[in-house]
């Protein structure tokens, strides 16, 4: 294995029996490529397995190269697929970049090491510190000055390249941090403003168009509701900002929709990770699709329709499984619900409307309908959950007139059954009105 990974005449044959080894397979030599020092050919090797291990999403070890990498992943592409001053990163280069960040970095460097020790990219806090605070900004001060990269040549690229691509990696980097904050802002619902954007822009801008249109990719990725943000204030980018503005924008959804395009990428939004992941995922991708439609550019039409036929069959596939598996199978099989049981309930069915929600634009209005019809139906005649936990799941699965529809009919039903449990003579007037009142609802 070590010959193979490390360039033998073997490296061909190991990668073409990867593509048929089984899922534990894959994921421990990933695990093997991952704690090598110097990954080299090993890239190459796994490089076809991409696809899968974005299904599988094994735990991936942090190491200074992903940490410094990972607000930039929508710009990584094959180096076959890179094209110079196209807005994207090729694979080949993230090695030798890092390299020179480290090299720059000096001492600075053993902090990030110690924060990222034994931690995985699944560490969200852990990225947050070492990333928004100890490693992206100096990077991106490093790379913007276009440094001399050593190792340059493993890259396959012109000498010439090196600075400019590294000037715009390091003014994406610089973007990175602000537009974390500004994402974590925006899912606890704080609104956007369009100064904080531009300020975000101006930032990238001051090392090219490039890394103008990395940050403006980097942003419609995560936060694609930001579109509308993005002409607004545009002076604030500098001279010339409106055509500025208007060329990196459309390097950015070119960007943005030849990943879209890749095999693979676009089922995977909701085909794999949790519900919850997917029905994020679906409503962030349905809403950056119509973003694109909204800038009209007609030749990307034809494009952005396929996409949205491939989107469409995985979104109808997972919700019909989510259903099942998140709703209708645990609703049988439930007994005695313990309030971790209900929750896990509610949170699986607003993760189907979020899917749901981004799915319907693109189509199957009465495919969604029906199944949520089954879905509501198996909790109005679940005989284990009380009628709070049936008005709330129906709420968030049909809506509040769904919802208080079956609350008047179960206050009904508990009214005639009280009645008729006590003999006609004994019925007070309190009992009378309330019978009356629930059936007049």
């Amino acid at each position: 294995m070590d010959q193979h990974v490390r360039g033998g005449p073997g490296q061909r044959e190991v990668s073409r029996s990867l593509l048929e080894a089984s899922d534990e397979q894959i994921v421990q030599v990933v695990a093997m490529v991952d704690v090598l020092d110097e990954r080299g050919p090993a890239d190459a090797i796994i490089a076809p397995l991409r696809r899968r291990l974005a299904q599988l999403r094994p735990p991936r070890p942090l190491r200074f190269s992903r940490l410094m990498f990972l607000p930039l992943d929508p710009l990584i592409v094959p180096p076959a697929r890179w094209r110079h001053g196209g807005g994207t990163i090729p694979r080949s280069a993230l090695e030798p970049l890092a390299a020179a960040v480290r090299a720059a970095l000096g001492p600075e460097a053993g902090p990030i090491d110690d924060a990222i020790a034994g931690r995985t990219v699944e560490d969200k806090e852990v990225i947050s510190h070492a990333g928004n605070v100890l490693l992206w900004p100096r990077a991106g001060e490093i790379l913007a000055k276009a440094p001399p990269i050593p190792g340059w040549e493993v890259t396959g690229l012109r000498a010439s390249v090196a600075p400019e691509l590294a000037r715009a990696v390091g003014g994406a980097l610089l973007a990175a941090a602000p537009l974390r904050g500004l994402l974590a802002e925006s899912e606890i619902g704080v609104r956007l403003e369009p100064g904080q954007i531009q300020a975000v822009m101006a930032t990238a801008a001051k090392s090219g168009g490039e890394a103008l249109a990395m940050a403006m990719a980097m942003l419609l990725s995560c936060m694609p509701e930001a579109a509308d943000l993005l002409p607004r204030g545009a002076s604030a980018v500098g001279p010339d900002a409106n055509t500025l503005m208007r060329l990196a924008a459309g390097r950015a959804a070119e960007v943005l929709l030849e990943r879209l395009e890749v095999s693979g990428v676009t089922e995977a939004v909701a085909a794999f990770g949790t519900l919850h992941d997917a029905g994020t995922d679906v409503r962030r991708v349905s809403t950056l699709l119509q973003t694109m439609d909204d800038a009209g550019a007609p030749e990307r039409r034809g494009r952005l329709g396929a996409i949205r036929g491939r989107l469409d069959g995985s979104c109808r596939s997972r919700f019909a499984t989510g259903i099942e598996n998140g709703l209708l199978a645990p609703l049988r099989s439930l007994a005695q619900p313990t309030v971790r049981n209900l929750i896990e309930l509610e949170d699986n069915a607003r993760s189907l409307r979020r899917i749901e929600g981004g799915a319907r634009s693109m189509g199957g209005g009465a495919f969604y309908d029906a199944l949520l019809g089954e879905a509501c139906a198996a909790v109005r005649s679940s005989t284990s959950l009380g009628t709070v936990d049936k008005v709330r799941l129906v709420e968030i699965l049909e809506g509040a007139d769904a919802a208080f529809a079956l609350m008047r009919r179960q206050a009904a039903a508990a009214a005639a059954a009280a009645a008729a449990a006590a003999p006609a003579r004994q019925m007070n007037l309190l009992q009378a009105r309330t019978l009356a009142q629930a059936l007049a609802c």
